[in-house]
């Protein structure tokens, strides 16, 4: 049946939903609150400069092409793809490097190349978690998770295998170099959550999809603009500076939305890309609807926040032992950790991830300029921290850091720069406590404890984005677009 279907938000999971299902039949409309789209993921004008903010690859292509091949619309000739390779470059405190491959065999050749004593230890790693690589656990990522039911299939396996074991006390178990147990429970970090309680099992899926790292020629803002226009051709609309105050429920049945301005758009479906606090403990006035929604909510643990300084530089540093993705960490790892996720403090040792997309792709900048994106994982807005204060040292700090060891007068040649604190984060793009990845994807917020793709409380309540399933990431983003469209079904 043909539904009137309204929303919220014209982030990448709303822009992927209302793509979905306005080619299933439906009548859909966005509406978002800012005056551009695509939130975290659009790009961004930095003076006469485009600059991506958030992510800076995809690792699952496909989603993206599935949506233009369900519309029956061909792929956009400039939407390109190029291989990121390595996924990351991690650097010691003493600058030397591992590249990160999701490849046995070059895992073991670079675990070799760094310290041959770890060689039998990584070739014993890979052994006992190839089996969280057999079709049985494939996938999982597309399964809505509405009932518990749905992990018995896999719960008593993954147990067997020890893979509810935190991140980095598997990875400890079988490599004594303090670094080589950093670099391999990297990725939950670098998507805001604490590798100390991550499992093993949650993070090798992340992992996993890096093995098809690729970047978008043009950055992360060439997908929401094709997105954007496959949507209105497909007859969906758009409308900017569209702020919705209330989700209308009665009964437990969603009807429509209230505007800011006092009007009313009535629905027969909503879909929030509203971070799904926000949605629950904002947007949702029915008393009993979200009584036990607020409660969840309330002990939910978000994400590390970022603290980010965006550059265009008068030079380029094409002679730099730099890659694409590189991540530096600091020499006590766990201290790093545990200052970030449970003691909010900032630490004088941080790790810092500075993106150079030219590595891979030119078209950013000019010949004699530089895009630099440099992230440093800090605590969120729970934490007491001064910002502004804070915000002028930390920049020195990071800008000379990266000056002395990579890039060479680096503060004489930047020719526009942004600097975002977890209160930008959090005043610019509703993300609560300045938390860009939402939700931490820690054992009790992941799959069926993860927040719902279809509301529990309200009928024709639907949620996407990095706060429900499966979680952060573009490719999760879009994956949790795509379960939506298959609970809601075609018209």
């Amino acid at each position: 049946m043909k539904k009137k279907i309204i929303i919220i938000g014209a982030g990448l999971g709303g822009l992927a939903a209302g793509c979905r299902l306005a080619a299933a039949g439906h009548t859909v409309e966005i509406l978002e609150q800012r005056s551009t789209i695509g939130g975290l993921a659009a790009t961004q004008h930095i003076g006469d400069f485009e600059v991506e903010i958030g992510p800076s690859a995809i690792t699952a292509p496909a989603l993206v092409e599935d949506i233009f091949q369900a519309a029956g619309k061909p792929l956009p000739e400039d939407l390109q793809w190029l291989p990121v390779a390595p996924a990351y470059r991690v650097f010691d405190h003493q600058l030397r490097s591992f590249n990160i491959k999701f490849d046995q065999q070059f895992l073991v050749e670079e675990v070799q190349r760094w310290d041959a004593n770890e060689t039998s230890a990584c070739q014993e790693y890979l052994k006992n978690i190839h089996p969280f690589f057999s079709p049985k656990f494939q996938d999982l990522s597309d399964l809505p998770f509405l009932h518990p039911l749905s992990m018995l299939k896999t719960v008593p396996d993954i147990i067997r295998l020890r893979g509810l074991q935190s991140t980095y006390s598997f990875v400890s178990q079988y490599f004594n170099d303090p670094f080589l147990r950093a670099a391999l429970s990297l990725k939950p970090f670098l998507m805001g959550s604490n590798p100390m309680e991550v499992n093993i099992f949650t993070s090798l899926n992340m992992q996993m999809r890096d093995a098809k790292m690729m970047y978008i020629v043009g950055g992360t803002g060439t997908i929401i603009k094709h997105l954007a226009k496959l949507f209105q051709e497909l007859g969906g609309k758009i409308h900017l500076k569209a702020e919705v105050v209330e989700i209308i429920s009665r009964h437990r049945q969603v009807s429509g939305v209230r505007m800011k301005d006092g009007g009313l758009h009535p629905a027969d479906v909503i879909i929030s890309n509203a971070n799904v606090a926000d949605t629950y403990d904002r947007l949702i006035k029915q008393r009993n609807a979200n009584r036990l929604s607020r409660k969840k909510a309330a002990r939910q643990n978000f994400s590390s926040s970022i603290f980010a300084i965006y550059l265009v530089t008068s030079r380029r540093y094409l002679d730099t032992p730099l890659a694409h993705h590189n991540v530096i960490v600091p020499r006590n790892f766990p201290k790093l950790l545990e200052g970030i996720f449970h003691r909010g403090v900032l630490s004088s040792d941080p790790a810092i991830s500075l993106h150079m997309p030219s590595r891979t792709d030119n078209t950013p900048a000019a010949a004699d300029r530089e895009v630099l994106m440099i992230h440093m994982p800090v605590p969120n807005l729970t934490a007491e921290i001064d910002w502004s204060s804070q915000a002028r040292p930390l920049r020195e700090q990071v800008l000379s850091f990266l000056e002395e060891r990579f890039l060479p007068d680096l503060r004489a040649s930047i020719v526009v720069e942004k600097v975002l604190t977890p209160e930008d984060f959090h005043e610019n793009f509703n993300a609560p406590f300045g938390a860009p990845f939402s939700l931490q994807t820690s054992p009790f917020q992941a799959a069926w404890f993860r927040p719902h793709n279809r509301s529990k409380q309200l009928k024709n309540l639907y949620l996407v984005g990095a706060g429900t399933h499966p979680g952060p990431g573009i490719s999760a983003v879009l994956s949790s677009a795509e379960i939506v469209e298959k609970l809601i079904g075609s018209a």
